[in-house]
């Protein structure tokens, strides 16, 4: 059975401003660095609850 739920809705998106500790973001800096994964997709990422870590192989 296949379900169509059509197109997905586009959440709307507000701009906010807060402070990070500098180590914080010398740590999201240097992954950004490794994966090309940008800061401001970190914090998203980070304030939905993921974590971004290293595969082992």
């Amino acid at each position: 059975m296949v379900l169509n739920l059509g197109k997905p809705k586009k959440k709307k998106k507000r701009q906010v401003c807060f402070t990070l500790d500098e180590e914080l973001i010398r740590e999201m800096e240097e992954i950004r660095e490794k994966t090309g994964v940008s800061v401001s997709t970190q914090i998203e990422l980070k304030l939905r609850g993921y974590e971004i870590i290293k595969k082992e192989k």
